[in-house]
């Protein structure tokens, strides 16, 4: 049997902590698909860059990733099934940084929950709101080029 994790986050943007969770994942299970949630939002101040530039921020990290948009649904007790519905293929164990992410799957999936002090999309995306350079090295330098264009 394949072990396959399914690597879940909004991913605003892409960023070194993101990329060091996939290769720790990957090199523990079988399989990794990504999940990109709030797919369905763009240029807002939480949610600046849209599913297929985040899609692309992966595929320069990841060349091979498999990855899924996820809608948000606002209605957290049919969020897991949801997610599911919205993966085509089916997973045994979550990967996250999100608090939220776990409490919810958590009664139903095993969870891998990692968190890197001093890494944040918020602060990237308030960083690169404020001009100031800090935020360029939190990020790889391929992923550079596709967030030039929004914030």
């Amino acid at each position: 049997m394949r072990n396959t994790v399914l690597f879940l986050g909004r991913f605003q943007p892409f960023h070194l902590c993101h990329e060091m969770m996939y290769k720790k994942a990957s090199s523990i299970f079988d399989d990794v698909l990504i999940g990109v949630g709030s797919s369905q939002y763009s240029r807002t101040h939480k949610n600046p860059w849209s599913y297929l530039e985040r899609k692309s921020m992966i595929e320069e990290v990841i060349s091979d990733a498999e990855i899924y948009p996820i809608d948000d649904i606002n209605d957290p007790p049919h969020y897991v099934e949801h997610v599911e519905k919205s993966i085509p293929r089916s997973f045994d164990v979550i990967i996250t940084g999100s608090i939220d992410t776990l409490k919810l799957f958590s009664k139903k999936y095993p969870i891998l929950y990692m968190r890197f002090e001093g890494w944040s999309g918020t602060m990237i995306r308030q960083n690169m709101r404020n001009d100031l350079d800090d935020w360029k090295r939190h990020v790889s330098y391929s992923v550079k080029s596709v967030l030039k264009d929004a914030v």
